[in-house]
């Protein structure tokens, strides 16, 4: 990603350790990179999960001004330390304008599983 077409910015609580141990989160994530933001010169060329996560790991940008992303790995620290629900999100601002934005919520079932579809949305 720092080699794309724009430079990568990346505004971030923490780093991405939970997207490691979620691999389908991290290649929900992965996949959405991949469609939002194009590699160079629209070579064919897609990002791998690796690439993903050494992007989100320096995530010090203050965001401000510009284009970035924003990245919470874990909002509701007290709800995943304990072992219960937390959430994990995703977003872009392109000249100060959200743009995407993704939340998962990796303790809660697919719709459809023990806890039903409270907390999920589509």
């Amino acid at each position: 990603l720092e080699h794309g077409p724009r430079s990568f910015r990346l505004v971030a609580e923490e780093d991405a350790e939970a997207l490691h141990n979620d691999p389908g989160l991290l290649q929900t994530v992965t996949d959405l990179v991949n469609q939002y933001y194009p590699a160079p010169n629209n070579e064919a060329h897609t990002w791998r999960t690796t690439d993903v996560l050494d992007a989100l790991s320096r995530g010090g940008d203050e965001g401000g001004e510009g284009s970035f992303w924003f990245l919470d790995p874990i909002d509701g620290t007290r709800g995943f330390v304990r072992g219960g629900h937390y959430a994990i999100g995703l977003g872009r601002i392109e000249a100060g304008v959200p743009t995407i934005a993704a939340v998962a919520c990796p303790t809660l079932p697919p719709p459809g599983g023990s806890l039903g579809t409270e907390g999920i949305l589509d």
